[in-house]
């Protein structure tokens, strides 16, 4: 059981207000997120003037190297953030004129009758936000989140794929009596310049993880004291938090295993999300035989696989020495295997003459 210390998540945690960094200079705060309403990725952020700031800023997604609980990380120094787009919310009044027949406007009714009045022209306010792509649905602390019912609470922070920059949780601010809690993508329906819509009634927003905000230490901490009782089993597991996320790597025996590890980790307060990419022996001893039985240079090899915690053992007699040679090659381009432990001795049995001219199919160009 290893912490990595150099966590290599695979979600990024945008909480909004948090502090932007240029490197190691703080450089402003994550004021807004921006989602492609189709897609629901983000696209860019809004970072919010400060000291080094004169206006805000549109970073796009592709300059931010992380982000965790606190802070948010970008690729860029202040020189470079300067050169980004203006950031700008212009408030508009929109004329509701047409909404009105000419009679409603001119004439108006009161307790003692009707009288003539001067046109009236109703208005709306509407927001412009100026410098991002027309129909982006800009995430804000307070956005309200919604189900079919109403608003169930509003955005206090978001979690998107490192990778894909798709929305993967909104964590909900419930209020002062209900907890916030962390809604998964499979329940958010649909991300647009309302907000966020959610499929997920009262009874199912109980079952819901909480959110309770709590040092990544401490989640530490508490984590590895849930794996004490899961020793020696979990040799093999490596794992960091960061913003609250644990990311699981590195090589249990079975399934069973990997999914009590999981569960450890889900079950500390505090945490928003698991990812759990943990190998199993068993699924990569599955790998290395089911590669060995459709690999025409070992297909008809008699040939005992074992793993334990990644490390695999050939043994059992084969015809030859190239016969032994592939196999080692086979097992170690499998995946989760981390080296080959290659016990295979030479010695031809009584059906080896048999096979001696036996045609292999050439995998020249395969």
């Amino acid at each position: 059981m290893r912490n990595n210390e150099k966590p290599a998540l695979q979600e990024m945690n945008f909480n909004i207000g948090a502090k932007v960094f240029c490197f190691d200079e703080k450089c402003g705060t994550l004021d807004k997120v921006v989602f492609d309403s189709k897609t629901e990725e983000v696209t860019d952020l809004i970072i919010r003037k400060g000291l080094l700031l004169k206006t805000d800023k549109i970073v796009p997604i592709e300059s931010v190297l992380g982000a965790g609980e606190d802070a948010v990380y970008l690729s860029v120094d202040e020189g470079e953030l300067q050169q980004f787009p203006d950031y700008e919310e212009v408030e508009l009044r929109v004329n509701q004129f047409e909404t009105m027949s000419y009679e409603d406007q001119l004439w108006k009714l009161n307790s003692y009758g009707l009288y003539h009045q001067e046109p009236i022209i109703p208005s709306t306010k509407e927001y412009v936000h100026q410098g991002v792509a027309p129909g982006s649905a800009i995430i804000e602390r307070d956005t309200p989140v919604v189900n079919l019912e109403g608003e169930i609470g509003t955005v206090d922070h978001v979690l998107i794929g490192q990778k894909s920059h798709e929305l993967t949780h909104v964590v909900v601010d419930r209020g002062l009596i209900n907890p916030a809690v962390v809604i998964p993508k499979s329940l958010i329906t649909e991300v647009d310049q309302a907000g966020i819509l959610v499929d997920a009634k009262e009874e199912t927003l109980e079952m819901l993880t909480s959110y309770i905000r709590r040092d990544d230490n401490v989640l530490l901490a508490d984590f590895q004291n849930a794996l004490s009782e899961l020793a020696p089993l979990i040799d093999g597991v490596d794992f960091n938090v960061s913003g609250g996320v644990i990311r699981l790597t590195g090589v249990v025996p079975d399934v069973g295993i990997k999914r009590r590890v999981e569960a450890a980790a889900r079950s500390i307060e505090g945490v928003l999300d698991v990812e759990n990419v943990l190998n199993t022996d068993t699924g990569i001893r599955a790998r290395v035989i089911s590669a060995l039985d459709l690999d025409p240079q070992t297909e008809v090899a008699v040939i005992h696989v074992e793993s334990k915690l990644g490390v695999i053992t050939l043994s059992g007699q084969v015809d030859e020495e190239n016969i032994l040679r592939y196999a080692e090659q086979i097992a170690s381009q499998q995946t989760g295997v981390l080296k080959v432990e290659n016990q295979l001795e030479i010695g031809p049995d009584r059906d080896a003459p048999l096979f001696q001219f036996r045609q292999i199919p050439s995998t020249k160009g395969n």
